[in-house]
């Protein structure tokens, strides 16, 4: 297999890395995230009509009351509304408001009816960040044991941004940012984290290996040596993440575009990220 020289191209995948990182920075500075009610607070409702429905009805019946919400189908005759926080009077009134001039409920039709209180949604913001924050930290400790301090640097640098970018793409989308994406963020650090893993491993076996070479050349070698697992293992969790973005339900779609891009992006970091860091802190040196 051509040995592809990845370590001399570090400038340009710095400088592309950059731009993507700038290019979400500024979205989510400027037209910011679309927090779900989980982190907000308002109410999620989910009915099922006794027929088929029209959510442009749904739409104007909301209006009517002066309510935000999103609507969307979550099923057969199923819909699905978020919207700000309704007391039990606005409930009531909505739902028999949506029997009568939507249609009318099935047998089993109130799903759910579930209030996130504004309070609540700050403690699930405070714990959500407290979640990524300690992953972060177990994950410089373990790699600062298992290989060494340097390592562990460049990959949280990768794993912040690896998250920077995913979540940049749902500032410039304006997706809904809840509990699964949340999920879907931590689950992501894992998986960057073992591509990194991987390749780390390889540079500490040849730096025992390789003899009279310098590190630079040594890495490059890494690289191209688990190149073949690193896409194999990417396309492979690539398959059924493409198959839950186009055919999950809507509440699985946020989850699975978060991992879609973490999938890319972590493969791209531990390659272009990681391994480039490593080199330029152990610039000039020769293996003996």
């Amino acid at each position: 297999m051509k040995n592809i020289e990845f370590i001399k191209k570090k400038n340009i995948t710095f400088t592309i890395s950059l731009i993507i990182v700038a290019i979400a920075l500024i979205s989510i500075a400027t037209r910011g995230l679309n927090l779900g009610i989980d982190f907000t607070g308002g109410s999620q409702l989910q009915y099922k009509f006794a027929s088929d429905f029209n959510e442009d009805d749904i739409r104007a019946i909301m209006d009517d009351m002066g309510l935000q919400a999103k609507i969307q189908k979550a099923g057969e005759n199923e819909v699905l509304i978020k919207t700000t926080f309704l007391d039990e009077d606005q409930t009531t009134q909505l739902r028999n408001t949506l029997k009568e001039k939507v249609a009318p409920f099935a047998e089993d039709g109130i799903r759910a009816e579930t209030k996130f209180y504004p309070t609540i949604g700050k403690e699930l913001r405070e714990n959500a960040f407290k979640a990524i924050l300690w992953a972060i930290i177990a994950i410089l400790i373990y790699i600062s044991i298992r290989f060494d301090f340097k390592f562990a640097v460049a990959a949280i640098i990768a794993l912040i941004h690896d998250s920077i970018i995913t979540i940049g793409v749902f500032s410039v989308l304006q997706r809904t940012i809840d509990n699964t994406m949340i999920a879907a963020l931590l689950t992501l650090l894992g998986y960057s984290l073992n591509d990194t893993i991987v390749v780390s491993d390889r540079i500490r076996e040849n730096i025992r290996r390789m003899k009279n070479v310098v590190f630079g050349e040594m890495v490059n070698t890494s690289i191209n040596q688990s190149l073949s697992r690193t896409i194999h293992t990417s396309l492979t969790t690539l398959i059924p993440v493409v198959i839950l973005l186009f055919f999950a339900g809507e509440t699985l779609k946020n989850f699975a575009l978060a991992l879609f891009i973490g999938v890319i992006v972590g493969t791209y970091s531990s390659i272009f990220i990681v391994s480039p860091l490593i080199t330029i802190w152990n610039k000039g040196k020769v293996l003996k």
